[in-house]
């Protein structure tokens, strides 16, 4: 197995002319400082014989936009776009170092939606809370989604007393990290 930084465009043409069809598992790309992976390059390269995989994050939104032309899309990540085509594609967008090891600047929307939903659940806020939050977020350049600014806005929401439970989840925000989860789902799955 070959690990590859995020995938750009061209990534995907030059890996065919340098090696026989074999199986790509897309995890995550560029589109902010290099154009994304196109549809074409995959497409090509499906004919071409060769199999993909999609999951997590932009692998995930490209397997389910071409599952009709033999990609294979895998995780919960891939599940959210598959049933919903409306959900936009920075839901899953970061900001992150231009080189290995990659270090994440900003927190995708959708890891911060899967504590709200939580705090939901848990009733730390109401829905009619939840509903703003995401919708400003939602608004916001994804760049700017940081866990400082989601726990500066959730503490103007929560209950003073449950201020240390909320710093609590943040220090342990991984457990909200789906896109993260998925990957290593997948890969368990591959050594079995």
């Amino acid at each position: 197995m070959k690990v590859m930084p995020p995938a750009r465009r061209g990534d995907i043409e030059n890996l065919m002319t340098e090696s026989p069809p074999a199986t790509v598992v897309l995890v995550d790309g560029t589109y902010h400082s290099y154009p994304a992976v196109s549809h074409a390059e995959i497409r090509s390269a499906l004919e071409a014989g060769w199999t993909f995989w999609g999951l997590s994050s932009m692998g995930a939104i490209r397997a389910a936009e071409l599952t009709q032309l033999g990609m294979k899309g895998y995780g919960e990540v891939f599940d959210m776009f598959a049933s919903n085509e409306d959900l936009p594609d920075d839901y899953v967008a970061l900001i992150h170092g231009d080189e290995a090891p990659y270090t994440p600047v900003s927190e995708p929307l959708v890891h911060i939606d899967f504590l709200l939903k939580e705090l939901v659940t848990e009733k730390f806020i109401s829905h009619d809370i939840y509903i703003q939050l995401v919708a400003y977020l939602s608004s916001m350049w994804f760049g700017y989604r940081t866990l400082r600014e989601v726990k500066k806005l959730l503490k103007a929401h929560v209950l003073k007393e449950n201020h240390e439970t909320l710093d609590n989840k943040f220090k342990h925000f991984q457990n909200y990290r789906i896109k993260n989860r998925d990957v290593m789902s997948f890969l368990e799955k591959c050594e079995h």
